[in-house]
């Protein structure tokens, strides 16, 4: 008779075959074998009367540039970084909402002078898709801000085309 080293258990199957009897036979895992705890529903409490909120765009902020030249960025608080994060037009402008940073970009609507589509802004350039400028004034400087908002070029011309009839009602 063999003899086998136990060390805190014994064994109850000698082969292979036994151990798959033994498990084979056991009831299958049910909900009913454990049942969960029984939660209350919550009282119902009536939806909020809010505003509709503005449409958003998620994309990427590449900067603000200023009277034209690349390699001229704008400093000031918020326009510096760029960043990932949504942009929305709502009453007062455009707003563009950097992830993991307090500060905004907001370009008010009576600053805005056009909207276009190029392939590069702020020495960033993607792939060659389409990038959204907004050219604009602050304090009498002619600023430009970019923005890349997706691979679309037709829809992101009707977003321009779109923005360029808000700036010119504005």
């Amino acid at each position: 008779m063999r003899r086998e080293a136990t060390v805190g258990w014994v064994p109850t199957h000698r082969t292979q075959s036994d151990a798959l009897a033994v498990v084979g036979s056991h009831p299958p895992y049910t909900a009913s074998t454990r049942a969960l705890p029984t939660r209350t529903p919550p009282p119902h409490i009536p939806p909020r009367h809010r505003q509709k909120e503005p449409p958003m765009k998620q994309g990427n902020y590449l900067g603000t540039t200023i009277g034209g030249r690349w390699w001229r960025r704008d400093r000031a608080k918020g326009y510096f970084a760029r960043g990932n994060g949504h942009l929305t037009l709502d009453a007062h402008g455009l707003r563009f909402k950097r992830l993991l940073l307090e500060d905004e970009v907001v370009i008010p609507w009576g600053a805005m002078r056009g909207a276009s589509l190029v392939t590069a802004h702020a020495g960033q350039w993607i792939l060659g898709r389409p990038v959204l400028k907004i050219d604009w004034r602050r304090d009498g400087r002619a600023l430009a801000s970019g923005f890349y908002l997706g691979r679309d070029r037709a829809a992101m011309r009707r977003f321009a085309d779109d923005l360029n009839r808000r700036i010119g009602q504005a």
